[in-house]
């Protein structure tokens, strides 16, 4: 059973996923995938050239899904799951 508003579909290309867990029970789940190819607000915010952009994408990574579970209550949570997920 999907639990995300957006349903089930696969990312496409590559993939991560995370689960995370508090006390063994999971509170969050997490999916990131490939990063649009060219997204003009992105790019002009990085102002990267055509160049830069074609090296540099293999650095960008899209968030694909992040759904907190509908049981958990944690003020907070959602800003350190993703403060975590960015220092990884």
């Amino acid at each position: 059973m999907s639990r995300h508003n957006l349903g089930y579909n696969p990312l496409p290309g590559a993939q991560l996923r995370y689960f995370v867990a508090i006390d063994g029970q999971f509170v969050a789940l997490l999916g990131f995938g490939a990063a649009a190819w060219k997204t003009a607000p992105r790019d002009q915010f990085i102002g990267w050239t055509e160049q830069q952009r074609r090296s540099n994408m293999h650095l960008i990574v899209n968030n694909a899904r992040f759904l907190i579970l509908p049981w958990v209550q944690s003020k907070g949570l959602a800003s350190k799951i993703l403060g975590r997920i960015a220092r990884q």
